[in-house]
């Protein structure tokens, strides 16, 4: 017998993509939406919510109500009992299940006196991680989230909150293996590997200014006299890949190829780093690097997905004026609009934490922003692992 779930709509969409999850719902079943009104019509936010769960759910499970039938005022009761009795009695041939979980306190009220003594109802508890089932017989189970849940990755989860992955512009930017690799090894011998790349860049920095603005699409000779003690195993990794060494009569050159290799030098190698450290911790269900999405001009460092809820890192090595805060404004935005509120920001540093200033770490309490820096670098994945798990 094919499933029909009723859902709530509100703005927090997890709660209803979750139970189709954990209940394994495929194309044969159906997903039903009661969206509140205002005034004498649908609210035009919720139908946006519900058009995104629609996208997030496509491939998943088949969504009735293309016109949207049932509209509710949200603050009676008595409106959601009487269409969920109308939709109990229009599938009464399919097993109904009432989630219960969205709308306001009302709607959730009246959601649950229709179907007391005659569906399953489910409500989401998402800050312990678990469904509790509402037998018709008063019986109450309480199932952890499992591994149908873990399915739902970045991709479910971004299009749920109406923003759409930008293919091209993740293949076209996405780290090569080498890419990964070199940044793995640097990040395992951070102490040789900060000192240097600041310097790199300070000095880089100086020499493109004397260019008076040329691009950068041009590779950059520096001399090692220049950049002080050079590592050897920074040197073993970053050549021939990224740069070369060259001798002339005035002293030994280190080449910096152009574009993307001197990007990846300035800051590229951190992202590599993080990212690489997460995928391979195998303590989330989904991440990526590099993010793009549609619609955005800048990507997002680094995303990782455990249970339905959303980190979202920006990783900075440095070179970071001392207390600017714009990344921090950035993750706070990006929290807001695409991981709801049980979505994480996350900064990622190379730095210690009083180098970044106490207003920048007033600012990141004040936002909820997790900081992670130099020292927690050892144990960056279960750190980010454990905010996931955090409350809101």
């Amino acid at each position: 017998m094919s499933k029909v779930m009723i859902v709530l709509v509100s703005a927090q969409r997890m709660q209803n993509i979750i139970p189709v999850y954990q209940e394994d719902m495929g194309l044969d079943d159906s997903i039903v939406p009661i969206i509140s009104k205002k005034g004498d019509d649908f609210d035009s936010f919720f139908v946006k919510v519900y058009r995104q769960i629609q996208d997030a759910l496509r491939d998943k499970v088949r969504a009735l109500d293309e016109q949207l039938t049932n509209s509710v005022r949200p603050m009676f009761p008595a409106d959601t009992r009487a269409v969920c009795d109308r939709l109990l009695n229009r599938f009464a041939d399919r097993e109904v299940i009432i989630n219960f979980t969205g709308g306001l306190k009302p709607m959730a009220i009246g959601a649950f006196l229709a179907g007391e003594a005659c569906a399953r109802m489910m409500y989401v508890d998402t800050e312990n991680e678990q469904l509790l089932t509402f037998e018709p017989n008063d019986q109450v189970s309480v199932e952890r989230f499992n591994e149908h849940v873990a399915a739902i990755n970045a991709e479910v989860y971004l299009l749920a909150h109406g923003k759409k992955l930008d293919l091209a512009r993740i293949r076209q930017n996405a780290f090569s293996e080498t890419d990964l690799q070199a940044g793995f090894r640097l990040g395992q011998i951070l102490d040789q590997s900060i000192p240097f790349f600041d310097i790199l860049r300070t000095v880089g920095s100086a020499h493109f200014s004397r260019r008076r603005g040329q691009a950068k699409q041009q590779s950059l000779g520096v001399p090692l006299n220049e950049l002080g003690h050079v590592p050897c195993d920074v040197f073993d990794i970053i050549c021939p890949q990224y740069a070369t060494l060259e001798h002339r009569s005035g002293g030994d050159v280190l080449v910096v190829h152009p574009g993307s290799q001197w990007n990846f030098l300035t800051g590229g190698w951190f992202e590599a780093y993080v990212y690489r450290v997460l995928r391979d911790s195998n303590l989330f269900h989904d991440v990526r690097s590099r993010v793009y999405l549609e619609g955005m001009p800048d990507d997002l460092d680094a995303v990782c997905v455990y249970n339905a809820r959303l980190a979202i890192l920006e990783c900075k090595s440095g070179g970071e004026r001392r207390g600017r805060q714009a990344p921090l404004h950035r993750l706070n935005m990006l929290q807001g609009s695409l991981a709801g509120i049980f979505g994480k920001g996350i900064f990622v540093t190379s730095r210690r934490c009083q180098e970044l200033g106490s207003r920048f770490l007033e600012r990141a309490k004040e936002t909820r922003t997790k900081v992670i820096d130099l020292p927690q670098l050892p144990s960056l994945a279960e750190e980010v692992h454990q905010r996931l798990k955090e409350p809101r």
